[in-house]
Parts: structure tokens; sequence; C-alpha cells
């Protein structure tokens, strides 16, 4: 297994001197470099590669160990130039430093090990809606830029738009927002922008591809097509994060989006209470009802879906998803005209954050899909939403 280590050879400067930067990360180089004995050939013992700039904004409240570890997994497949922002927006003293070091990744015995850089910027107060202007010219040229904000997004600061703008693709996590109802409509505003070009992803989408791999195999099934032309009633409930029942997952939202938006259905209104989140649609002449809704509190599937189950007028049909009581698979279940049938068996281990990001970082185009079920989650929270 390969093994990964951060140089500890690094320096600090007040601001930020690109020039002094790069000196000392090409010193870095160098000193990492094997000094070979008189008469013998130079040998190499590190590789220096990058394959993209990624830049991190998080706050100072972040645990930053954390991101560090994380970082080590995805330089494992994507070495390059790693930007950290640690912004302390309470801070009242502006201040902006930066740290240079190199990130290597030890490979079998014998090979050299690839190494890529990273720079952290500590900054503070009103200097932060400077970052992106001090990142500019650090960024390698030729290869993607890739942002990852870690906060719900503050579509007015200039930070974020000027980040945007000089990333190819950027990454959030909703599962970080703390108001999900209010944060999936306001990001869903920011991509109808008919300005908006941003090509951008949630790791929570990536989170629901086992769930909707399973979903749309009912559709498969020749059988079962009639009984689900004729759905009217869906339940997901979620295992509530941390243990906070009034706070529906952004998970949920999601999912409820995309079957809609694949299925065509209509948004006609919602209601919505501290542990019930009722969602009305159409299509055609028939009204569907989605209903969202916590289940019982498990620490081993903390703001997860737990199960859907999709059912037709007086349940003479349902097609169910769940996840299994120790959330390690995900199970299906057909019922017609009261006759059960056990389905399909999916191993359900969520991958670990840095996996997650290092996938994310192989993509480099818009995702419809994911922006039509954003966007339909949005609607079916307010259908006036444009």
């Amino acid at each position: 297994m390969n093994t990964i280590k951060s140089n500890s050879d690094s320096t600090s400067f007040q601001g930020i001197d690109v020039a002094a930067i790069e000196k000392q990360l090409a010193a870095m180089w160098t000193k990492s470099e094997p000094k070979s004995p008189p008469g013998v050939k130079q040998t190499t013992a590190v590789t220096r590669a990058c394959v993209l700039n990624l830049i991190i904004f998080s706050s100072s409240v972040d645990d930053h160990a954390a991101t560090s570890a994380l970082l080590d997994e995805v330089s494992n497949d994507h070495p390059g130039r790693f930007f950290v922002i640690i912004a302390n927006r309470e801070s009242v003293l502006p201040k902006l430093e930066s740290k240079a070091s190199v990130r290597c990744r030890k490979l079998e015995s014998g090979r050299p090990e690839i190494c890529g850089e990273q720079i952290i910027l500590t900054v503070d107060g009103d200097a932060i809606e400077t970052t992106a202007s001090a990142i500019a010219p650090l960024l390698v040229s030729d290869v993607p830029v890739f942002l990852w904000w870690k906060d719900a997004p503050n579509y007015d600061q200039h930070l974020w738009e000027h980040l945007v703008s000089i990333s190819d693709r950027v990454v959030v996590d909703s599962s970080s927002f703390a108001r999900p109802l209010e944060d999936i409509r306001k990001l869903a505003s920011y991509l109808a922008l008919e300005e908006s070009e941003v090509k951008l992803t949630d790791l929570n989408w990536s989170r629901l591809t086992s769930w909707r791999t399973l979903i749309a195999a009912f559709w498969d099934v020749p059988v079962y097509r009639a009984h689900l032309d004729k759905l009217q009633s869906v339940s997901i409930r979620y295992c509530p994060a941390n243990g906070v029942r009034d706070r529906v997952t952004a998970k949920s939202l999601l999912l409820t989006g995309w079957l809609a938006s694949r299925l065509g259905w209509q948004c006609q209104g919602s209601e919505i209470s501290n542990e019930l989140v009722a969602l009305n649609f159409r299509a055609g002449d028939r009204e569907i009802t989605v209903t969202i809704e916590p289940s019982d509190y498990d620490p081993r599937c903390s703001g997860l879906v737990t199960s859907i189950s999709m059912s037709t007028e007086g349940e003479q049909a349902g097609f169910d998803v769940f996840l299994s009581r120790k959330g390690n698979r995900l199970n299906t279940e057909v019922r017609i005209a009261g006759n059960v049938t056990a389905g399909r068996t999916l191993s359900y281990e969520p991958r670990n954050l840095g996996r997650r990001l290092s996938s994310e970082l192989s993509f480099f185009s818009k995702d419809a899909i994911f922006e039509e079920s954003l966007i339909m989650a949005a609607r079916s929270l307010d259908p006036n939403f444009r």
C-alpha cells in the first residue's frame, strides 16, 4: 500500500510574494534530489507531477488535520498543486499569510517518489476577499483548476465569484449545508442564472448513485411498468444527521428532484413542518405525493437515506429500496397484489471523503442530470421557482 508524507520543510510569508513562493518551492525540489558520490551517475529520488490545481476553501473552525489526511489520499490519484484557504471571517484585523511545502507519496522500493506541491493560505478579516487575486498567478498553467468549496456558498461574496471564475469545475457538498431547504434553493437559483456557465457538482449527488441505479432498474422490468405508471405516493425516510430530526437531509431532496425530473412530474406545492416535508406533483390527471421524514437515529447511518417506498393507489403495487440495519447493503422489494418478491441486493460501503473527492476530480464536464434534479428539487419546494 502506498504511503504519503508531507515535507516539513516550509516557509511562511507575510502576504503573498509569488516570486518568493516559487523560489522556495524550487529550493525544496532541489533539496529533495539525492547527492550521488563522485563518478556515480545521478539518480532521481522524486518525480515532480502536476495533473491539476486544486483550491480548497475552508473555515478556520474546520478540522485541518483531517483535510491534510484527505489530501494525502487525493494526491495518490491526482498529484498537483494544492491551495488550502483557511478563512477566519470573524477576525477584525486583516491578515494574509502563506506557507509552501512539497507533498509526496512513496512508491515501491527502488522507485522514485511522486510529488506535488501545497500552499496553505491563512486569511483573516477583509483580506479574505483578495485571496483569489493572490492565488491566480500561482496556478500551474495548462492543467485544469478545481475548486472545492467546503462551506455552503455565499453567492454575494467576491471571493466565491472570483474563485469560480478561475476554476474549470466546482465541487460542493450539500451534506454540510446548515439550512438544506434554503441552501438547496439558493444553489439551484445560482445554476439557473442564464449567465452562469459554472460546471458544478455536489458530493452528495455521488452518494446517491447506488440508490438511483436500483430505483431505475424497476423500469427495466416490462411487467412492472404498467404499475409504475400509476404511482401515487412516494415515501422517503432518512436517518437524521447527528440525531437532529428537524433538519431534512439534502440527499432526500436531491433524490426527489431526480425522480420527479426523470418521470416528467409537474410541481404543485409543498407542506413543510418540523419533521415532515410533503411535496405534491402531477403527471397528467394523476396526483403524486412525496413525503420526506426522519427514521430512528442510528450513528451507523447518520445523515443517510434509509428507504424509499413507491406505491400505487390503495397500495396495489409497491416498489421499495431500503438500507440494511447494519448500513452495509441496499435491498429492493416488489409488492404486487399481495405477492412480495425480493429483488436485487447491492453492497453499500460509503466511500470516505477523500476517495469521493478524488473521483470527482476525474470529470470535467457539466452534469446535466444533476443540474435538472437540483432545479426540480428547488421547484418542488417552491413551484414559483424560476
